[in-house]
């Protein structure tokens, strides 16, 4: 069993409030397929997104919890359809990814994603 302050230890490193590998990019994708534990990238390949969606998130933490935000203002990424959000690393590390339904981002709207992971 996991100690509150071994999940704690766990938080900081997926934030990058300690040394190593940390998540710290967000990023949209083109493509539908159901997540899998074998996800590498975003639009079925090996990278972080489309180029000009590639953002640095933010982190807040909170006991057990940490919470990434995501924006894309509306001059990035637009006349685009997106499917899928996805949270990486520099090194170019898949961590998280998500599909929801396609919507067309436009250059009138700005759009944020916040993704909360409880260690449990």
């Amino acid at each position: 069993m996991l100690t509150k302050v071994g999940k704690n230890l766990i938080r900081d490193l997926l934030c990058g409030a300690t040394t190593g590998v940390y998540i710290n990019k967000g990023g949209l994708g083109t493509v539908d397929t159901a997540p899998s534990e074998s996800d590498t990238g975003l639009n079925g390949n090996s990278n972080y997104g489309v180029s000009d969606t590639i953002k640095t998130v933010t982190y807040t933490t909170a006991d057990k919890q940490v919470t990434f935000d995501y924006n894309l203002p509306s001059t990035d990424g637009t006349a685009i359809t997106f499917k899928e959000f996805g949270l990486n690393s520099d090194e170019n590390i898949l961590f998280n990814r998500q599909i929801f339904h396609d919507f067309t981002h436009n250059d009138t709207e700005e759009w944020q994603f916040t993704m909360v992971i409880s260690i449990k």
